[in-house]
């Protein structure tokens, strides 16, 4: 079942002020001034009201959808408040096991991969699928 809140209300409701702190700071440790970007972030996103769907995840938590409205959150407040570049950042959650993500995602990609639709034609304008002899 997923819940509309804001990040603010989001960071109460699921328990989750160490996630949000520690996300917060991964984007302030890339900027000049570290303290001052983390306490201005983290002011800005107290007032943001936008509403976010939250949904739990496997665990029964909502970490992972608490994560990606943060990210989108963050990106809003620097574009609107011209908070700087907003830094490319990794985020490593401590609880995550690096080795299961990579038997989980197949790191192998196939450039030659046959499509039914012709790309080329298609960003001409020409949307139609090509006949793959079904």
């Amino acid at each position: 079942m997923s819940k509309w809140m804001t990040i603010s209300e989001a960071v109460d409701a699921f328990d989750l002020f160490d996630l949000f702190s520690e996300i917060i700071d991964s984007y302030s440790e890339e900027m000049d001034d570290p303290d001052a970007i983390t306490s201005e972030l983290t002011e800005l996103l107290e007032e943001h009201e936008e509403e976010y769907e939250f949904s739990s995840d496997s665990d029964g938590d909502y970490a992972d959808s608490f994560e990606r409205n943060l990210r989108d959150a963050i990106g809003y407040v620097f574009e609107e408040f011209n908070l700087g570049e907003l830094p490319d950042v990794d985020f490593v959650d401590p609880d995550v096991d690096e080795d299961a993500l990579t038997d989980i995602y197949d790191d192998k990609f196939d450039d030659n991969i046959d499509h039914r639709v012709d790309l080329d034609a298609y960003e001409e304008g020409d949307d139609t699928e090509e006949d793959d002899g079904d």
